[in-house]
């Protein structure tokens, strides 16, 4: 048992807010593709390493957040192009998607999109089971 001197007062550290339980999901998750995958860009002809993992449709579509088969390993001009809107990159990252997953998968995720409704799950608990997995697939 620790010792503190009179009137110190030790605050109680608040609980991680949801955007920073999935960030850090998120990264263990990078990190696990990196690791299992390489950090070449998916996108074709170039030869850069890949900067980050990119959600190809939008992460507040918490259902596809951590799908795989949404997910672009980019480097660093793709992704700011990307966000920039520049040159077609979307339509670009579009067709890899398409040629990637195949149809059903593409259309699964346009669907899921489109329609944009609530996750029940995306809760405390399960962004720290998210964690959690992604560091015991990490650790192995």
């Amino acid at each position: 048992m620790k010792k503190f001197k009179k009137g110190v007062v030790i605050k109680k550290r608040k609980p991680l807010s949801l955007t920073k339980l999935a960030i850090k999901a998120e990264h263990l998750q990078r990190d696990y593709i990196f690791k299992t995958e390489g950090r070449s860009c998916e996108f074709p002809k170039c030869k850069e390493p890949a900067y980050c993992v990119d959600h190809h449709r939008s992460r507040t579509v918490h259902q596809l957040f951590f799908y795989k088969p949404n997910l672009v390993r980019i480097c660093r001009g793709h992704h700011n192009s990307k966000t920039n809107q520049y040159h077609g990159v979307h339509l670009e990252q579009e067709e890899l998607i398409l040629e990637r997953n195949g149809i059903k998968e593409f259309e699964y995720m346009r669907r899921m999109e489109l329609e944009h409704k609530p996750d029940p799950n995306w809760n405390r608990n399960y962004l720290l089971e998210k964690i959690e997995h992604f560091k015991k697939l990490l650790d192995k």
